[in-house]
């Protein structure tokens, strides 16, 4: 079995920041400067810091699909098959059977396609019935 995470509870201070515990920051090797991808959902109240590679070429991808099973499998397939690393991902129903919301962020790093390519071919392809990308600036 592996081993349990660690928790600590931090605080913020007074300018809003938070100390990461020097075991953490070893365990994930950030140090000073590290990029830290910070997802916030505010519908559970949920805060997610995640670090990542100077060389990763970040863009968020909003993907709306049929509501039907396998629609979610068969896009990130697609996104797979082309070489895009998921780094964040989340999927929920908009219309019960109709229609779906797929959003991730993904590395496009190791691929020569442009996000907004993806976007184009995802569609065009018939796996959504819409799709957008946007590269995020590090």
């Amino acid at each position: 079995m592996p081993p349990m995470a660690r928790t600590q509870i931090v605080k913020v201070d007074e300018r809003g920041r938070v100390l990461i515990p020097l075991y953490a920051r070893n365990a994930l090797s950030i140090g000073t400067g590290t990029p830290l991808l910070l997802v916030v959902d505010q519908e559970q109240k949920n805060l997610v810091m995640t670090p990542i590679t100077e060389k990763a070429r970040l863009a968020t991808i909003r993907v709306l699909l049929q509501d039907v099973p396998g629609a979610l499998a068969k896009a990130a397939q697609f996104v797979a098959e082309h070489g895009v690393d998921l780094v964040m991902s989340e999927s929920r129903t908009l219309s019960r059977g109709r229609t779906a919301e797929w959003t991730a962020v993904a590395d496009f790093s190791k691929t020569k396609l442009a996000p907004k390519k993806m976007a184009e071919l995802i569609v065009k392809k018939g796996i959504a019935a819409k799709a957008e990308a946007k590269e995020m600036k590090q």
